[in-house]
Order: structure tokens, then sequence, then C-alpha cells
């Protein structure tokens, strides 16, 4: 097995999390979302996209609202890994009210920061033990 072989292999088995968003299935039942933490490239994209974007978690404002949608609609997949909006709903997400959108991204930046924030912690750790 190459390399590249391994390495795709390991991003497929990685942590998936869920949540429901209420009143969003086709039946007016919640839709069950899932997601995974953050590619490389995808962090990229939030940073070159939206500069302030980790500096307003971190200091506990609020990012904007364009940046949640973009975050909605880059990581939240059904249960088979279909991505569950699109860039043409991008119009449609941000007509959402505010809750809606403050809610959704909530649940969705709860693990996904946590996990960057333990990476971050392990590999400080694993420096300072070094220094020793």
């Amino acid at each position: 097995m190459s390399l590249k072989d391994r390495l795709l292999e390991l991003q497929k088995g990685k942590e998936k999390y869920s949540f429901s968003i209420p009143g969003l299935a086709d039946n007016g039942d919640p839709l069950k979302v899932f997601y995974s933490q953050l590619t490389v490239r995808e962090d990229t994209r939030l940073r070159k996209q939206y500069p302030e974007f980790y500096k307003q978690l971190q200091s506990g404002d609020l990012p904007s609202f364009q940046a949640i949608v973009d975050l909605i609609i880059m990581k939240l997949t059904d249960e088979e890994g279909t991505k569950v909006f699109g860039d043409e709903d991008r119009s449609y997400l941000l007509g959402m009210d505010v809750k809606f959108i403050t809610d959704v991204g909530a649940k969705l930046l709860e693990n996904i920061y946590r996990s960057v924030n333990i990476g971050l912690i392990n590999e400080l750790h694993t420096v300072c033990k070094k220094m020793d």
C-alpha cells in the first residue's frame, strides 16, 4: 500500500460527530447531520476568507454569520457522507434567522474547535517534554 493510500485510509477512519436539526427532514422531523474534524485544506480556506475567524472564537466574540454559513456548507453531510448543503444553498442559509445559524454553528463548532485545541495542547506537551 502506498503512502498516499495509507493517508487516504486514515482520513476515511476519522471520527464523525452528529447532531439533529429540528424540522429539516423531508417529513418535518429532525434531520440528523454528520461532520468530522477540519482538514488542513478547510482550515486554510477559513483563514483566507475570514482572517479574524479564530481570533473571534477565542475572544468569545461571534464570527461573521457568513463564515458560519460557509462552515455549515463545508462540513455537514448525511450518514453516507453526501453534503447536506451546497453552494447553491448559501443564499437560503444567509436568509435564515440569526438564531437558526447560531444554533447549528454552535453545535458544529463545539467538537471541531475542541479537537483543534486538544491537538494543539498535545503538540505543545510533546514539544515541552523534548525541551526538558
